[in-house]
C-alpha cells in the first residue's frame, strides 16, 4: 500500500466523520427545539392557571366570567367592568395572540377554551 492509498482512505474516513458529526448536530438541534417548545407551553399553561385562580376561588367572579364569555352584552355595566378588570383577561389574551400563530395551536386553544 502506498501513501496515495493511505491518504485516500484517511480522506474517506474524514468525510464519513464529518457527515456523522453533522447528523449528530442536527439531531441535537431538533431535540433542543422540542425541549424549548415544551418549556414554553408549560410556562403558558402555568400562567393561565395562575391567571384563572381567582375564578376558582370566587363564585361571583366565576359567574361573571362564564356569562361574559357567553354573552358580554348581557352583563350589567358594573359586571362588564369587573370582567375586564379580572387578572385573567390580559394573560389569556396574550396567550391567544402569542400561541395561535399556527393552526395546530389554534385547535389546541379551542379545546382549552370551549
Amino acid at each position: 500500500m502506498n501513501w496515495d492509498a493511505v491518504g485516500a482512505i484517511a480522506e474517506s474516513i474524514g468525510a464519513i466523520a464529518v457527515v456523522g458529526s453533522l447528523a449528530f448536530v442536527g439531531i441535537q438541534i431538533r431535540q433542543s427545539k422540542k425541549a424549548l417548545k415544551s418549556a414554553a407551553l408549560r410556562e403558558v399553561l402555568r400562567d393561565m392557571a395562575e391567571a384563572t385562580k381567582p375564578l376558582s376561588e370566587d363564585p361571583s367572579l366565576s359567574r361573571i366570567w362564564w356569562e361574559g364569555l357567553a354573552d358580554f352584552q348581557s352583563l350589567t355595566k358594573d359586571e362588564q367592568h369587573e370582567m375586564l378588570e379580572l387578572p385573567a383577561i390580559r394573560p389569556l389574551f396574550n396567550t391567544v395572540y402569542v400561541s395561535c400563530d399556527r393552526p395546530r395551536n389554534r385547535d389546541t386553544l379551542k379545546g382549552i377554551t370551549h
